[in-house]
């Protein structure tokens, strides 16, 4: 028969034996859990890869495009410089077509094609405004603007803020929108009696505020000086000379 001492070690052996099994299986989660993590991270860099070959590879051939009908672009008639623009609001990604109208349009020497450059660009941005009573009748007359220079204004939005004593002191706006661009719905704002605090790009890039702009209140803003005219055109400028933000607006790093 076995003795008390021998009932009591294979009691340990059996309670020690359980808890290596709960440790590896705890391990085995662990290793399971970092090689889903590394593998969601690997693809994520892998699909931010693909994604700047691919954009490399539309401005080649939006580059390729323009060169080959340079002609109809800068030495024809408006109406068929304006049908070539139109060919290539449609044939290429908002990104691109943005980033080549900008350069286009300050290279066109002719204002009605400059005109059309910056309207089909403006058309494809979304600007959101974010309902505060504080500068809510403002807006109305800033957007009346904003749909004069060509921009698609949506409609107002309620959110849960919307009886905050502060009026809206930001823009935050999608990296294929145009720095000159922001620079105007700044201007714009600051015109209709809106206080601006701060202007930077979203933090998180995504395909859906690619080329979304809003107009809201941040808390990370509230104590930063209000804008002028003049501070607008500084401001941007600081970002780009840090490195913050490329020449064509764009922001360096995600």
């Amino acid at each position: 028969m076995p003795t008390e001492a021998n009932k009591k070690q294979s009691h340990i052996i059996t309670i020690i034996v359980s808890i290596t099994a709960v440790i590896v299986s705890v391990a085995q989660l662990v290793i399971m859990h970092s090689e889903i993590k590394l593998n969601e991270t690997i693809h994520t860099q892998e699909m931010r890869f693909h994604a700047e070959q691919n954009r490399r590879q539309w401005m080649l051939d939006a580059t390729k495009f323009v060169l080959e009908n340079r002609n109809s672009l800068f030495e024809c008639e408006d109406e068929e410089s304006k049908q070539v623009v139109q060919l290539m609001n449609g044939m290429f990604p908002d990104e691109v077509f943005s980033r080549v109208s900008v350069i286009m349009e300050s290279t066109s020497r002719k204002a009605g094609v400059q005109n059309e450059w910056r309207r089909l660009r403006r058309a494809k941005y979304s600007i959101q405004y974010f309902i505060k009573k504080k500068d809510e009748i403002n807006w109305k007359g800033a957007s009346q603007l904003l749909r004069k220079e060509g921009f698609h204004v949506l409609e107002p939005q309620e959110t849960g803020l919307t009886d905050i004593v502060f009026g809206n002191n930001s823009i935050v706006y999608g990296e294929g929108v145009n720095i000159e661009d922001v620079k105007e719905i700044a201007h714009v704002i600051l015109a209709a009696g809106m206080e601006l605090k701060s202007i930077s790009p979203f933090r998180d890039r995504s395909e859906q505020n690619l080329s979304e702009i809003q107009i809201l209140y941040m808390r990370t803003s509230h104590n930063m000086p209000i804008c002028s005219h003049d501070d607008i055109d500084e401001r941007i400028n600081s970002l780009i000379d840090s490195d913050y933000l490329s020449r064509d607006g764009r922001r360096r790093s995600w």
